[in-house]
This record gives C-alpha cells, structure tokens and sequence, in this order.
C-alpha cells in the first residue's frame, strides 16, 4: 500500500513538473513574442519620425526655393508696374455651400493653395465645354496624275502581252493539229495497204465482241494521245452497232498512266482530257489482257518452292541428328525453326544469343584463338557440343 502511494505521489509530482515546464515555454514564447513586437513597433515609429522629419525639411527646401525665385523676379514687377506680394490682391472666395449648412472656415495658406489649384481647373474645363470645335472638311486622298498615267499604262500593256500570249497558243495548237492530222492520213493509209494485204486474221488473236466494244460515251472523232517516247493515233468513230479503236504506228506500247495522259494548255479542256485518259486506259487493258495460265503457272511455281521437302541433314555429336517434330517431307524454313527451339531448350535462350551473335557478327573481327577463348567463355564442357549444330543453323539461315 505504501509503494503505491509513493507511486502516486511521484506520478503527480511529475505531472506538476511537467505542466510548470509547460508553462514557464509559454511564458517565455509569449515573452520573446511581446519583445519582437516591441523592437518592431520602435522601428516603425522611427522609420515614420524620419520619414516626417525628411518630409519637413523638403516643404522647408521648397518655400526658401520659392522666396528665392520670387525675390530673383522682384526687379522685373516692379518695372512691369507690379508689387511681388501685392496686398490688395483679392483672395478666391471659397465655395459656396448649401443651405442650412455651416460655411467654410478662414482662409489659411495651405487651404488657399488647394483652393486655387481647383477654381484654376474648374474655370479651365468651362472654357473648354463652351467653346466649340470646328469641324474639318472631308478630305479625300489626292493622287498623283503621273500615277495614275502609269497604272493605266501598265494594265494597258498587261492587257495586250494577254492577248499576245493566247494568238500564240492558238496558233501553236492550230500548228500541232494541222502536223497531226498529216500524220495521222499518212499512217492510215499506210495501215489500209497492210490490211487488204493479209488474208483474214487469225481467230485465236480476234478478241471477243465483249471485249472490242467498250461502252464509252466519246463526242470527238478523232483523239490524240502524245507520248514523250512514242506516238499513238486513236481514232474512235461513233456508229450504232460497233466503235472501231485503231492503233497507227506504234513504236512502244505505254505502260505507265503519266504517258497516256495529255495535259492540254487550255483550262477549258479539262472534261476532254478525262475521257482520253480513260479511252487510253481501256484501250491499254483490252490490248494486252491478264491471261489465266500465266497467274496459274506462278502461283504453281511459288508453291512448289515453298512445298518442296528438304534433304538436309543435321549432325550433332557426331550423328544424325533427329527432331521429333520433323518429318520427310517438311521444308527447310521449318526444319531451321525445329533446331532453333531444340537448341534454345536443351542449352538456354541466353546462351544460344551470344554463340548465334559471336558466329554471325563477331567471329568476322576475331583470330581462331579469341574465337576459341570466347567460345569456352560462354559454355562449359559438356555444352561445346551445341557449337556446331549452331554452325550448321546459322549457315543454313545465310543459304535460304
């Protein structure tokens, strides 16, 4: 009973030094806190008595200037007829205020000054409202007349290099139609005397009707399609049972869209420059005609190379080696993957990196003895084995 009494007094004996502790931090914070507050506020009416004490020294600075510019002009009034300090000078009277309402004090220096200052103002801005502005007269840009001489010359002379320009394009097509249709008569002919002297052609190289009668709505008779390398004559005659197209003196045959396009120098001509792009266009398809056999015989070609079995032969340890999952008649691509997957499982996907980059990239820069040293490096005894079933997967990797 006695130890826990003791205990208890100990206890509260702590408590009570603890809370004075408390305590005696709060006085002194609070005490460092009324202290900083002091040496502030002593600082701010420091700063404020200087502040006013300069403040009185420059209205000081100010009147002597005054008393000295005035003193300086004395000489000038007087001799004018005026007084520098003129006491019948009449002092402003202040403002006067509304009904019922106590007036103005006496006059002081200071009250005067402002007072000035505001009926100087107020006597400004009413000139200002009476007096009315004058209205200016509209004025207009003036222009020179040597300008505008020469901007009327200028679109005068621009009018005519116009007109000059479009004579020569249509003399240059006028020109180029003329030569064409020389050409274009002289191949005709020529074609005619060849045809009556063949017996009838061939029925094998006679195309279906299907396939000679394009459905083409075409207006002109007669199109000319130019190409850089060669030139082609179609003539497109309109009929209702059949369209002949001719092909007169054909060196080489375009394959390219950009050959068979006419760009024409007349912006109006952008319609019929379509439909000779697509005449030409039918008339390329219809002359050389995908044919069946030849897609049938590469397609049977790729698929024979890519079906075809492989002979090839691993060797590991000395022996065939064989794969679980090759047969007979698997391809090579499947055979290499085969190896890869045996050689990453039985010896490591890490491993198997770094002897596939030294054989394929680094062994180029190394002598067979750093080759040899390297290899030993990355595999131990019983792995030097994998190193040329590697060989052999990356030589057959090279060789497809």
């Amino acid at each position: 009973m006695a130890n826990k009494n003791a205990a208890v007094v100990a206890e509260r004996k702590m408590q009570k030094e603890a809370r004075d502790k408390r305590e005696n931090e709060k006085r002194e914070a609070e005490e460092k806190a009324s202290q900083k507050r002091a040496e502030i506020m002593e600082k701010k009416a420091q700063r404020e008595a200087e502040r006013a004490k300069q403040m009185k020294l420059l209205q000081q600075e100010a009147k002597d200037r005054q008393k000295k510019y005035e003193n300086l002009e004395a000489p000038f009034k007087k001799a004018m007829g005026g007084a520098v300090n003129s006491t019948n000078q009449q002092q402003p009277k202040a403002k006067s205020t509304e009904k019922n309402e106590r007036p103005l004090p006496k006059y002081r220096n200071d009250y005067a000054d402002d007072l000035d200052d505001d009926y100087v103002d107020q006597q400004k801005t009413d000139n200002k409202s009476n007096k009315e502005k004058p209205k200016l007269p509209d004025k207009q840009p003036t222009i020179r007349p040597d300008k505008v001489r020469n901007r009327e010359e200028e679109q005068k002379n621009l009018r005519e290099m116009m007109a000059k320009k479009r004579a020569e394009l249509r003399a240059q097509k006028l020109a180029e139609k003329k030569d064409w249709q020389v050409l274009e008569e002289a191949m005709l002919g020529q074609n005619n005397g060849n045809q009556n002297s063949n017996n009838q052609p061939n029925p094998q190289d006679v195309p279906t009707s299907k396939e000679v009668e394009p459905n083409l709505s075409i207006k002109k008779q007669d199109i000319l399609v130019k190409d850089q390398s060669n030139s082609v004559c179609v003539e497109n005659v309109n009929s209702s049972s059949e369209e002949q197209v001719e092909v007169c003196g054909v060196m080489k045959r375009p394959t390219r869209l950009e050959d068979l396009i006419h760009i024409s120098d007349s912006d109006n001509e952008d319609e019929d420059d379509d439909i000779l792009s697509l005449v030409a266009i039918v008339k390329n398809i219809l002359d050389d005609p995908p044919t069946s056999d030849e897609d049938s015989s590469e397609k049977s070609d790729d698929n024979d190379d890519n079906s075809e079995p492989s002979s090839v032969i691993f060797t590991f340890s000395g022996k065939e080696l064989h794969l679980p999952m090759v047969k007979d008649n698997d391809s090579l691509q499947y055979r290499i993957e085969a190896l890869r997957q045996f050689i990453e499982k039985n010896l490591g996907f890490d491993k198997f990196l770094e002897i596939y980059r030294l054989i394929s990239v680094e062994i180029d820069e190394m002598n067979e003895g750093e080759g040899e040293t390297k290899v030993k490096e990355i595999l131990n005894d019983n792995e030097l084995s994998f190193y040329p079933l590697i060989q052999q997967l990356v030589f057959c990797e090279e060789s497809i």
